[in-house]
């Protein structure tokens, strides 16, 4: 099965509800407002979206060519059965004939579907489907943890609350020996505690999101980056509130801290949990607003002077 969404469906929709969105994020509570309209687009995104069974059959001989190659394989039944030499000779003049045609229809087919392999027709599906199998994935599937035990664990639920365990007691927060040089010494500089992170303007989203790669993977919401980038651009208007709030309060949505984790196995598909490297999707949303952050965070820093002109391992314009 294979999906297709109708993105312009998707967006005319979009617009034709935006009074709607403007008066919810006019009046209500931001954070339940995100959630609402998380929410919303993860299901508009679902309605917009067709399924469709795959054609994955091999591309048929034609019907002239079909006829001579039962009349080749005829022909040398009936030689094989007589022993008539001149029967013989004969079909096989035949047979190599239409082998020539099969040969010569295939590479037609294949110079086909190499030319059309970028589209969205039937042979670029049956160009694809053949040719996956000689790629190598470069990641093994995660298809069970090993146990001290010597037992295998398969079982979805039983892998997750491992991998939980297993993570959280990885990244637990570890315990200082008081006084410690690093975070109890005293502050070098005194900065101004009061200097306020910059207000985001409109442009200044629309500029993130244009520059931002237009990747397919969803976020435990349901949400790509694809997504926002269908987004009619009146809509970044309310982002504008809900950034500059987050700014200002130093608060964030409910939703921004829930993340999409993937397990990748490093090497075997069957492995302890130690073997495995996790991959954090976050919040669709949440990458726009630390993009801004970072850009305020640098600006704050270079008005202060805390930043050398040359760091080491850094190309120029990509430092921090």
């Amino acid at each position: 099965m294979a999906s297709r969404t109708s993105w312009p469906v998707f967006s005319l929709f979009l617009s034709y509800v935006c009074p709607f969105w403007e008066k919810q994020w006019s009046a209500s509570n931001m954070n339940e407002t995100y959630n609402n309209f998380t929410r919303f687009l993860s299901l508009l995104a679902a309605q917009c979206t067709r399924t469709f069974p795959l054609k994955l059959a091999r591309p048929a001989i034609p019907p002239e060519l079909r006829s001579k190659l039962s009349y080749s394989r005829a022909l040398s039944f009936k030689a094989k059965r007589t022993g008539d030499m001149k029967l013989k000779i004969k079909s096989a003049k035949v047979r190599n004939d239409v082998r020539r045609e099969l040969r010569l229809f295939q590479q037609n087919q294949l110079a086909k579907q190499l030319s059309d392999r970028n589209k969205s027709v039937d042979s670029a599906r049956m160009f694809w489907s053949k040719t996956k199998k000689h790629f190598r994935k470069q990641t093994a599937v995660l298809r069970g943890f090993n146990l001290s035990s010597g037992q295998i664990e398969s079982d979805a639920t039983a892998m997750v609350q491992l991998a939980a365990d297993y993570y959280e007691k990885l990244f637990e927060e570890p315990s200082i020996t008081r006084p410690h040089p690093y975070t109890d010494s005293p502050l070098v500089l005194s900065l101004e505690n009061n200097s306020p992170i910059p207000d985001v303007t409109y442009a200044d989203v629309l500029k993130v999101v244009k520059t931002r790669k237009k990747k397919r993977s969803c976020d435990i919401h349901g949400i790509s980056s694809y997504i926002l980038n269908q987004l009619p651009d009146n809509y970044w208007h309310f982002m504008v509130k809900l950034y500059n709030h987050s700014f200002s309060t130093y608060q964030m949505p409910d939703k921004f801290k829930d993340v999409r984790i993937i397990l990748l196995a490093k090497k075997d598909a069957i492995c302890p949990p130690e073997q495995t490297r996790p991959i954090s999707l976050i919040d669709s949303f949440l990458k726009i607003h630390e993009r801004l952050y970072l850009n305020r965070f640098m600006t704050i820093l270079e008005n202060k002077g805390l930043i050398p002109e040359s760091q080491s391992g850094f190309l120029p314009g990509r430092r921090l």
